[in-house]
């Protein structure tokens, strides 16, 4: 230790030869792309499979709509698709699992659902597949977490106040449901839910208590590994139910909700943080639909309310998030690295506390974590790294070479 701290201080006085480079992100772009290929809808299901996204069902006032739409991210067009189920339905659950769809439950002519189907795309065809266990769901939250389908929260009968805790996992080998531990927080519906690395998440929402609701804020996540949920940290912007949410590699991105808003955020599983991102470009609204293609997110449908009366959308948006994925809160002098070019150890300096250092590889993927100031890359191959600091005062990041 005492040979290194006498190499780090020879190149203390290098750091000031060569200026470290600061990198600084934009909170990401919104870009209107082709409106939805029919009427404009709310509570619509929605999922994607690998290039394609895909939408439909859903309601315009009284009817309940049966039609599906696959967008081709590459044309940017709507292609009409073969129709969901057997009935039109409202506030269904979709989800993908590798190359096939999931997608039912919700409710037809005020009637819960508990129908369940498979979509082929090759096929263009959807299978019926075992109900789902009950007497139906609707304004319930789906994801995929390593080959299996979950299902949780949800209304069961379609009357406000029977909100519920249940969740549900769907394994499409043996087309089975299998009751798992339920969800960690109070009983709800019109929550939005994710997965990311392995992990379900669960959060924000609605539950009538009588003569009034409550709006929820807090998250939870799945580890599917324990069949347990864990509180993490609650969305920042007040409570919020019919909001809409998409993910992306790493990250997952949850704005728009009850009433008529466009603010958006970022959360950061691995680090259970929050980060503000540019606002939603179009109206605000509810109970609108989300996918995700390419690391892309795409926003849209949904209505909003006002002195206007209701309104209903078909448009669409693609969300590019920050560069690398690396969200930014901007501070003078945040933090140095030395030496810089580096071969083997790097020494971060910082006035400040520290709450986590992540280093990310030039194409983004995280490569290493920790709350240390000394770091040891040796191991790292040569070329381009980017440390991110994160503490009480924000987030910044700089760039190092490895030797």
């Amino acid at each position: 230790m005492k040979k290194l701290a006498q190499k780090n201080s020879f190149n203390l006085v290098i750091l000031f030869l060569f200026p470290i480079c600061f990198i600084t992100a934009q909170n990401g772009t919104w870009t209107q792309k082709a409106n939805f290929g029919s009427f404009a809808r709310a509570r619509c299901i929605s999922f994607s499979i690998g290039t394609k996204g895909y939408i439909g069902t859903g309601e315009n006032g009284s009817t309940d709509r049966i039609d599906f739409w696959e967008y081709d991210s590459q044309n940017d067009t709507w292609t009409q698709k073969a129709n969901v189920g057997n009935t039109g339905r409202r506030s269904g659950v979709g989800f993908s699992i590798g190359n096939k769809g999931y997608a039912g439950l919700g409710s037809s002519s005020q009637q819960p659902k508990s129908d369940f189907w498979e979509y082929d795309p090759q096929l263009n065809t959807w299978t019926q597949k075992a109900f789902y266990p009950g007497t139906g769901k609707m304004s319930a939250v789906g994801f995929s977490i390593d080959g299996f389908g979950y299902i949780g929260t949800g209304n069961t009968n379609g009357v406000i106040g029977n909100e519920t805790k249940q969740f549900w996992q769907y394994n499409p080998i043996n087309n089975t449901w299998v009751q798992k531990a339920d969800f960690g927080g109070d009983q709800r519906d019109r929550a939005v839910g994710f997965s990311v690395n392995s992990k379900g998440y669960i959060g924000t929402g609605y539950h009538w208590l009588g003569n009034s609701f409550v709006s929820y804020g807090d998250l939870w996540e799945y580890n599917p590994q324990n069949n347990s949920w864990v509180q993490k940290s609650s969305f920042p912007n007040m409570e919020r139910n019919n909001a809409v949410c998409f993910t992306t590699t790493n990250k997952a991105y949850i704005g728009l909700g009850y009433l008529n808003k466009i603010d958006f955020w970022q959360y950061s599983p691995s680090i259970d943080s929050w980060q503000q991102v540019t606002s939603f470009a179009g109206e605000g609204r509810i109970f609108p639909s989300a996918f995700s293609i390419d690391n892309k997110g795409y926003v849209g449908m949904g209505y909003s309310v006002g002195t206007q009366g209701t309104i209903y959308y078909n448009d669409i948006w693609e969300f590019v998030e920050p560069s690398l994925g690396l969200m930014i809160n901007d501070y003078q002098n945040a933090f140095e690295v030395y030496p810089n070019p580096t071969s083997d150890f790097i020494n971060v300096i910082v006035n400040n506390d520290v709450n986590q250092i992540i280093i990310y590889d030039i194409l983004g993927k995280e490569k290493l974590k920790t709350n240390n100031k000394i770091i040891n890359i040796s191991d790292f191959e040569s070329g381009i790294y980017y440390v991110k600091l994160m503490n009480s005062m924000g987030e910044s990041i700089k760039k190092i070479i490895k030797n």
